[in-house]
């Protein structure tokens, strides 16, 4: 499993606002990998990276209806509403401290 979170200084950013993403590879529930990447794209764009990039997960802080469109046709899971430092974030979801928002 591969999740995302848009990402600055090891905060997790806004998606329209974020030109790093942090791309933690997950196996057996637990972190295995963290990549940070520069795609040349941002706002829905990136979502088409992602899926490209094979991500199932993608952790917000926020979503409009745009970025939601695009993650529910790329069939992407996604939690929202979360704010913090991206290592710890993922630690939490992994706990299953988060639901996919639907």
């Amino acid at each position: 499993m591969i999740i995302a979170l848009p990402y600055k200084q090891g905060i997790l950013q806004e998606i329209d606002h974020s030109e790093i993403v942090a791309l933690y590879h997950i196996e057996n529930n637990q972190v295995i990998g963290r990549q940070l990447v520069q795609p040349d794209t941002t706002g829905e764009g990136l979502i088409e990276y992602l899926y490209r990039a094979r991500v199932n997960q993608v952790i917000l802080p926020s979503l409009n209806d745009d970025i939601k469109f695009e993650l529910d046709y790329y069939q992407m899971g996604y939690v929202s509403g979360v704010r913090g430092e991206t290592d710890e974030i993922v630690e939490r979801f992994l706990e299953g401290a988060f639901e996919d928002d639907d």
